[in-house]
């Protein structure tokens, strides 16, 4: 159903003419575990509006990666040329926006904040303290990690990461969710989710949620033989929604080991994570 020709329903679009990087000022590199606390006046610059609430509101705050902050579009610019991406460097959702977000060219300043501490700050940004969170100059805030990429997809469209043409768009999500899928099992198995207190249920509880990882590399792999990328020609969300949950797994779940088991996939992943939204986005670079 991917073997698709054309560029997967993005449509051709002249290059975006790029404008002004901003890089902010290091602070030097945290150690492991470490918070630097900025002050608001340089976390959350005073806007012109009056009341902005992200101005008044302080969180920790690391300095972005390297080759992270891009271009902004400038018939956008006005009221998100300092947007905040909240979470942690480990975590695949965050990864997968600011994958996104480099691929696009586009600035987000990275806030570590881990919501399972106690002092985390996320729950003020995000009800259901959790991460992605992405904070606008006025405050607004937009969750989760499939809704921030659509807002980001809208917000600069060149280069096409999301299709414009109703059913690419679907195919496209689909990979999202199978990618966010995967993720979430192997979450269920390394933060020992699930019917913890019931040895009994939890016996056939795992190897359902590995039963789900395994059907979702597979189809991965048979759906990109003889393809450079999973969907069209070009790179889509669809990569990098395939490529996050891959490198989670290596992180969290090294005993799958993928790259045995599905001998189709390490060329692809290679050709993903060579990419250098993914590069610089690596939790050693953030």
């Amino acid at each position: 159903m991917e073997n698709l020709p054309g560029n997967g329903g993005c449509g051709s679009r002249a290059p975006h003419a790029k404008v002004a990087a901003r890089i902010r000022s290091p602070s030097g590199p945290l150690g492991p575990g470490e918070h630097s606390m900025l002050s608001e006046a340089l976390y959350f610059p005073l806007r012109a509006r009056a009341g902005n609430a992200a101005a008044r509101k302080g969180i920790p705050v690391h300095r972005p990666c390297a080759g992270e902050s891009g271009f902004i579009d400038p018939e956008h610019d006005i009221g998100i040329q300092h947007m905040k991406i909240i979470g942690t460097p480990t975590s695949p959702y965050v990864r997968k926006v600011r994958a996104f977000a480099a691929e696009k060219g586009i600035g987000l300043d990275f806030v570590i904040d881990r919501p399972s501490l106690a002092e985390s700050r996320v729950p003020e940004f995000n009800p259901l303290g959790k991460i992605p969170v992405l904070v606008l100059d006025d405050g607004e805030t937009i969750y989760d990690s499939a809704v921030i990429v659509d807002f980001l997809e809208g917000l600069k469209p060149d280069p096409c990461l999301i299709p414009g043409d109703f059913r690419d768009r679907a195919r496209i999500r689909r990979w999202e969710a199978l990618g966010d899928g995967i993720v979430e099992a192997t979450v269920n198995i390394s933060h020992r989710h699930g019917p913890m207190f019931d040895a009994e249920k939890r016996e056939d509880w795992i190897p359902r949620q590995q039963a789900k990882i395994e059907r979702a590399l597979s189809f991965m792999e048979r759906s990109v033989a003889g393809r450079e990328w999973l969907h069209g020609t070009t790179f889509t969300l669809a990569d990098i929604a395939a490529g996050c949950p891959l490198i989670y797994l290596d992180q969290v779940f090294p005993g799958f080991n993928w790259r045995e088991r599905y001998p189709g996939l390490p060329a692809y992943a290679h050709r993903v994570m060579s990419r250098p939204c993914f590069r610089t986005t690596d939790a050693g670079n953030s």
